[in-house]
């Protein structure tokens, strides 16, 4: 399939509306799949890879490439729906299934575009991560941490290439209007999708899903416990759920003009935030607050700023009951984050983490060849910091080549060469990764910077 040269922005205002017959024909596919996938869960879970791969092959059959890019990138961050054990074959879920598809139908796309400077930094940290990935799968079966294995090693290559493969092609495409605008319904619809089961959290592991559930906390003052949403967040817990959230919202207040004139963008931006005041997570809340701060210190916007005052006003005073929680762990048990003598906190576990790699200095060259264990009951827990968990995994290399790309980034940034505010993502990714050993969100970051344009070019394509 050849497509027409890059000639012009995509509108997102008309991309994301009903007034886009592609965005009608994939909400409808998604509202019945999302309806055969909670019937099928219910009867049998071992079924629901069955059924997408039936979609996958009608869909292949009937060439329609644009709904299977689209539907990959609505189940990309999910964890798969369903546990690994009822995998089809051991090794086809519905991510799986759905990414075949999408290889499948990038390959057939054949476009041809200039090198775009966020476009090569977005490809470059989805490399990284995927090598980051694979290198710690077979690193952890060489010197058996936590009973892993070589045939752990070589499914996580199977999985991780599967999985992001036809992510790599479409980064490489996504700047062309068409497979933008596939994208952008793409990545909204992913936001609804994850949405949705972050509301339908307390009943989706007795409906068959793979999830938590809810996450109990205790509450200082209180002897109730309080739940916290984790939906179906891959790689991850109601945190990295919260901070998934957290990326929504800049992208999209990134995009103003369009946010000012879609309801369907105000929507799902305020589901983004009813999904972190579920997740209860300290840290996407005060990365929210930045998020917004960063937004309201931006000249002009006037008017969209006093819709978004108006809004918070309504979740202040109409929608608290949703922020006690949050709100609780905040001002009862914040504070002893910074304890520096438990390791039942963030900084004293990255004291523990730090302390464990200065006693195995091979830590720094190729990661950690023992395992590490934290708290009273000696289990592994993770860092709570993306950074530090990439050294133990993996060590210095890897840490070198994110801040090689953060500081390039940064320039951009610094020389506002974008289309986009990147600042209202980017910062806040730093906070969250900083604070949380996220990898769930990271992926659709990457998504969402590659959708950016850079001013220059542009103007050299006439736009």
């Amino acid at each position: 399939m050849e497509l027409e040269p890059y000639s012009k922005l995509q509108n997102l205002n008309h991309t994301i509306g009903f007034s886009n017959r592609n965005f009608v024909v994939a909400t409808i596919l998604w509202l019945a799949i999302t309806l055969i996938s909670f019937l099928t869960v219910v009867v049998e879970p071992a079924g629901l890879p069955m059924v997408f791969l039936t979609i996958t092959a009608i869909l292949l059959v009937m060439d329609h490439k644009m709904l299977l890019i689209i539907l990959y990138l609505i189940y990309l961050p999910t964890n798969g729906l369903i546990a690994r054990e009822n995998f089809l074959f051991g090794a086809l879920g519905v991510q799986q299934a759905l990414a075949l598809g999408a290889l499948v139908s990038m390959l057939r796309i054949h476009v041809s575009l200039p090198s775009d400077v966020y476009k090569k930094i977005a490809i470059r940290l989805l490399l990284l991560l995927v090598g980051y990935l694979v290198y710690t799968g077979f690193k952890n079966a060489a010197f058996q941490i936590h009973s892993a294995t070589w045939t752990n090693a070589f499914m996580r290559l199977f999985n991780v290439s599967i999985l992001y493969g036809p992510l790599l092609l479409l980064l490489r495409k996504v700047q062309h209007p068409k497979v933008s605008d596939w994208a952008h319904i793409g990545v909204y619809l992913g936001v609804v999708n994850m949405a949705l089961f972050c509301f339908l959290s307390p009943y989706l592991p007795d409906m068959g899903f793979y999830s938590l559930g809810t996450e109990m906390v205790g509450i200082a003052r209180d002897a109730d416990n309080y739940n916290r949403f984790t939906g179906v967040i891959g790689d991850g817990d109601s945190n990295t759920l919260g901070a998934f959230f957290v990326i929504v919202c800049g992208f999209y207040l990134s995009r103003n003009e369009a946010l000012r004139k879609s309801l369907l963008i105000k929507a799902v931006v305020a589901m983004a935030v009813i999904g972190i005041a579920l997740t209860a997570s300290r840290t996407a809340l005060l990365s929210l607050f930045l998020v917004g701060a960063l937004f309201m210190a931006t000249p002009g916007k006037g008017k969209l700023k006093f819709q978004i005052i108006i809004a918070v006003l309504f979740f202040v005073i109409v929608a608290a009951p949703l922020w006690e929680t949050v709100i609780d762990r905040l001002t009862e048990s914040g504070a002893d984050q910074l304890k520096v003598d438990s390791t039942g906190n963030r900084i004293g576990k990255w004291i523990f983490y730090i302390e464990h790699m200065k006693q195995h200095p091979i830590t720094f060259l190729v990661g950690s060849d023992t395992p590490i264990f934290i708290g009273f009951n000696n289990r592994f827990i993770v860092a709570h910091n993306f950074y530090i968990q990439l050294v133990y995994n993996a060590g210095l290399l890897f840490l070198l080549g994110f801040c090689h790309s953060y500081l390039k980034l940064t320039r951009e940034i610094i020389k506002a060469s974008g289309l986009y505010r990147i600042d209202l993502i980017f910062i806040p990714l730093l906070a969250i990764t900083f604070f949380v050993s996220d990898v769930g969100s990271f992926v659709y970051f990457i998504i969402y910077l590659s959708l950016n344009v850079r001013k220059p070019d542009i103007e050299k394509n006439g736009t």
